[in-house]
């Protein structure tokens, strides 16, 4: 039996990462991961730690009950100008606590 999730991908600046980890907090989130960005290329052109202005992936991944929370949580995060790139997958867990 397959659990469906969403997952939620957070690019942010690493001066967020404190706010990211109480968002996952706020929302319930059982777990997220945190991966350093050594560099990369968007909107605002190449980026590198190097700079000292890297950015990080912040990841979680969350059960259907908890989208929506999660979603008016990054929204009022972006509406007080901190600027994300976010991204939402579907899922699917075969892990077996996720499974009850």
């Amino acid at each position: 039996m397959l659990a469906h999730r969403k997952q939620f991908n957070l690019i942010v600046n690493n001066a967020l990462e404190a706010k990211m980890i109480r968002l996952a907090n706020r929302v319930g989130a059982s777990g997220y991961s945190i991966f350093p960005m050594t560099s990369g290329k968007g909107e605002q052109g190449n980026q590198s730690a190097s700079d000292g202005d890297g950015s990080i992936l912040f990841m979680t991944i969350l059960s259907l009950d908890k989208v929506d929370t999660m979603i008016e949580e990054i929204q009022k995060i972006q509406t007080r100008g901190y600027p994300m790139t976010v991204y939402i997958n579907d899922v699917y867990s075969l892990n077996p606590h996720d499974l009850t």
